[in-house]
């Protein structure tokens, strides 16, 4: 599955704009290449001219080697999947041939190496006087993937035409399986993109892919309603044993978008780490504050019980007491 999601991240074809009935979703990447060059591997899925999808066109990124560096490339390569870039640069033509693409944003620039999507990071619209095909920036993409070291409760999109969308896939005891759409509605599916550093998603259970039958199932009725929606980890932990009551005909696909002007602004990469083993942590620590209350409250019901049976065998023998004086008496 792995080899086949990396085949579909390079579109080798020029396209200025979207195919007409193509629904993308906006900051998309995708890599162009027509050609083979010195240190072009023929083929290769992980090297080519970026290309981002913005206001219904794609295009290109113009250089400026004031800003664009080795955190903007290695964000554009996490985006696509891969572990960071190996090298980048301007002048994608010389490499990868000329396309018909026109730069349509300048100026990237990242405030953090914790960014998932380049769309995360500051642009400004480019402009024809000050870009060209010899201003295009180009990346080689590290060929190890970003799933190398998973966590569990790790969300990633496979299977897609581009890297921001496909079938869900959740990594939970130590093997990816997908998602059941029981119960699935908006929240669920943008918490997903959410996680992978879009802002929402535009579109769920729309892209006929499915996961093969020997993957485990692992979430089922996911609710996200009322949790923060950073990590569908807030939202259920990974169970200890798969769905029974699902098939892989009902798995859940998602299709992202970017848009600048939401709140939110889409999770870092360590944004959702460790949410398993706190949550567990947190459930243990309840639990135990539960039973030290518990504890406390059956401790002083203990002495109260002890108090009062000490008051009464006291009444009992005070009054004993006056009643043998009062025979005495009489």
């Amino acid at each position: 599955m792995k080899s086949s999601f990396f085949a579909l991240l390079l579109v080798c074809a020029a396209a200025p704009v979207a195919v007409q009935g193509e629904q993308v979703g906006n900051g998309t990447i995708r890599l162009f290449s027509n050609k083979t060059g010195p240190g072009v591997a023929s083929g290769a899925t992980n090297a080519g001219i970026i290309q981002i999808y913005i206001d219904d066109q794609w295009g290109n990124i113009c250089s400026n080697q004031t800003t664009f560096g080795q955190r903007e490339a290695d964000t554009v390569c996490y985006q696509l999947g891969y572990n960071g870039a190996d090298s980048f640069g301007a002048y994608g033509a010389a490499l990868f041939g000329i396309d018909t693409s026109a730069a349509v944003i300048k100026d990237v620039h990242c405030d953090s190496d914790q960014y998932q999507v380049l769309s995360q990071c500051h642009y400004s619209p480019a402009d024809s006087n000050s870009c060209s095909d010899k201003t295009d920036i180009h990346v080689t993409c590290s060929t190890t993937d970003i799933w190398g070291d998973p966590y569990d409760g790790m969300v990633r999109l496979v299977e897609g035409s581009y890297s921001s969308e496909g079938l869900v896939e959740v990594y939970c005891n130590k093997e990816w399986g997908t998602v059941c759409d029981d119960g699935i509605d908006d929240d669920e599916a943008d918490t997903v993109c959410v996680q992978l550093g879009y802002t929402k998603s535009f579109k769920w259970d729309k892209l006929p892919i499915r996961g093969n039958g020997s993957q485990p199932i692992w979430l089922d009725n996911l609710y996200c309603g009322h949790t923060d929606k950073t990590c569908i980890g807030y939202c259920q932990t990974c169970p200890s044993k798969e769905s029974t009551d699902c098939s892989h005909g009902e798995d859940l696909t998602v299709q992202c978008t970017y848009n600048k002007a939401s709140f939110e602004k889409g999770s870092l990469r360590t944004t959702c780490t460790g949410i398993e083993d706190s949550w567990w942590t947190f459930i243990h620590i309840v639990i135990i504050a539960a039973a030290g209350l518990v504890g406390f409250i059956l401790c002083c019901l203990c002495v109260c019980l002890s108090f009062c049976c000490c008051c009464a065998a006291g009444a009992k023998k005070k009054k004993k007491v006056i009643n043998t004086a009062y025979t005495q008496f009489d």
